[in-house]
């Protein structure tokens, strides 16, 4: 077996050496130096796929670009790609890539979209098909085939599904796009939700403004708590109180602003003697990780920790192709001041906010997470769920239990074809009180499954559990 796999290595390295010999287009070129980019600065490049199995991947992706014509099938390559690594921190910035594609005719799909066990429903009337209608097929293709096929260029912490079908439903119809051959009409075959019959319709693509406001006025359909903004509070059957944060993405302004909301709101909580807390944190993707330790120091007696240690691939940074080269100097003395020569930063930054505030809440608390909690909302999270007094509710995260990689995000721009490329720097191992967890893959499990419910009635089943 050995053998074999050295076999297959040599082989690809003789491969590579013929390919790259052979004149590149452009589209070969930008995605040799992506590359070469993730090789030098990612921390955790083949964590989750072997260096043999993603440079087969690169080979055959390499072949496929020979023979494209365009940026989106590039982007599309790109992608796949990138959704092998099993890093939901390197991101292809897709917009910006598709500049051209998305000022062009009507070739978006133009109905609202819910995705529920991996099965596609139209999710609100249209004159052609009632809300609940199943949709079979896409222009001849199965929902199935087109699911695995969007799913495929999504990506997430350590292959995590349940995140990469949450990112799938926040912008379904630019992956169909990218998905499907161009086309002015849609043909589907759907399934109507009460009678169970089969009908087939055509229905003419729209433009993207138009996809667009289609498919953000359907995200607030699925999940209403994304309209309350990043962070809104409310009381809830009298004695209980109820925080959502969808985010904690704030600038540094608006950090200070919300440093003085969360004072006054836990001052308010102890004073007038609210007996439950309900944090909501189901699409909160990140942000600012010393918001979220605020946070957490309002929910606890003791010190507390969130991360064993962190580590870099390099304290060199390649600036040929960097989009912010200006600061490079000063990244680069950060870097060599926080991990040294041994490339590992051993006692947390933040640590210094991670102590009880005097305010800190008394009652009962409950955590609500999600398939998008992720990051920052994910380091949150599993703060709360190690605290033996938090109970969390709602489905497994987003962002993986154990590890991920983010912190400090290097931006590239691709010369070729202008995509611009996020590689994080840094790879952050989790403070875990059972050390048998550190090999898990999946995200941060709740103490108390809680699924398609809306918020009241969400709130409602925690409250019973308290």
């Amino acid at each position: 077996m050995i053998l074999k796999r050295l076999l297959i290595s040599i082989i690809a390295t003789i491969s590579f050496s013929i390919f790259n010999l052979n004149a590149q287009n452009s589209y070969q070129k930008d995605f040799d130096i992506y590359y070469s980019l993730l090789k030098k600065h990612h921390p955790a490049l083949f964590e989750y796929t072997s260096q043999t199995r993603l440079d087969s991947v690169f080979y055959e992706l390499q072949k496929s670009n020979a023979n494209i014509k365009n940026t989106k099938a590039f982007l599309s390559n790109l992608l796949y790609f990138t959704s092998q690594i099993g890093c939901g921190h390197t991101r292809i910035e897709i917009f910006s890539a598709l500049n051209s594609e998305l000022n062009t005719d009507s070739i978006f799909f133009p109905l609202p979209i819910t995705i529920k066990d991996n099965r596609l429903f139209i999710n609100k009337n249209s004159s052609a098909i009632p809300e609940g209608a199943e949709i079979i097929d896409i222009n001849g293709i199965k929902s199935p085939s087109i699911m695995l096929s969007s799913l495929d260029l999504v990506s997430s912490d350590a292959l995590n599904r349940h995140y990469r079908q949450y990112k799938l439903q926040e912008l379904f119809f630019l992956y169909l796009f990218l998905t499907l051959e161009e086309t002015n009409q849609f043909h589907l075959t759907i399934k109507t939700p009460l009678e169970n019959k089969y009908s087939e319709v055509n229905i003419p693509a729209v433009d993207f403004k138009s996809a667009l406001a289609v498919n953000n006025a359907n995200l607030e359909n699925i999940y209403p708590e994304l309209t309350k903004g990043k962070l809104s509070g409310e009381v809830f059957q009298d004695s209980t109180y109820v925080l959502t944060i969808n985010s904690f993405d704030f600038n540094n302004e608006e950090k200070e602003a919300l440093l003085q909301g969360f004072s006054g709101i836990f001052k308010k909580l102890n004073s007038e003697s609210f007996k439950n807390l309900i944090i909501d944190v189901r699409h909160n993707q990140g942000g600012r990780r010393d918001v979220a330790a605020i946070l957490y120091s309002y929910l606890t007696d003791e010190t507390f920790r969130q991360r064993d240690s962190s580590v870099i691939k390099t304290i060199h940074i390649d600036t040929t192709y960097l989009m912010s080269p200006n600061n490079v100097a000063a990244l680069n003395k950060y870097l060599k001041k926080t991990f040294g020569e041994n490339q590992m930063e051993e006692t947390d930054h933040l640590k210094d906010l991670m102590e009880p505030q005097e305010d800190y809440f008394r009652g009962n608390i409950a955590v609500v997470i999600g398939n998008g909690t992720f990051s920052a909302g994910a380091e949150f999270a599993l703060t709360c769920k190690q605290n033996p007094m938090i109970k969390v509710f709602g489905e497994e995260s987003g962002g993986n239990a154990v590890k991920h990689n983010g912190d400090l995000t290097l931006q590239f721009k691709l010369p070729n074809s202008g995509i611009e490329v996020k590689i994080p720097m840094v790879k952050i191992f989790h403070n875990l009180l059972d050390i048998s967890d550190e090999n898990r893959t999946d995200g941060i499990m709740p103490d108390f499954e809680v699924k398609d419910k809306m918020n009241n009635d969400l709130y409602r089943e925690v409250l019973n559990s308290l």
